[in-house]
């Protein structure tokens, strides 16, 4: 058996639909931090792999 709808107030909805905004907000907020956090990270770690690179290339030259 379907519930039966009730009808709300103006005033309610807006309450809900500011609260549903503010859930998206904090959402959005949170990928944002966690993309900049991966992208940071995956940066630093290519650059760690072409410094030791780098080194390692300096390295076996001197012993030549």
């Amino acid at each position: 058996m379907a519930e039966e709808l009730v009808p709300i107030q103006e005033n309610e909805y807006k309450e809900l639909l500011r609260q549903a905004v503010a859930v998206i907000e904090r959402a959005r907020a949170s990928v944002a931090l966690h993309l900049a956090a991966t992208a940071s990270n995956t940066h630093w770690e290519i650059g760690k792999l072409l410094h030791e690179k780098k080194i390692g290339e300096q390295t076996w030259k001197r012993r030549r």
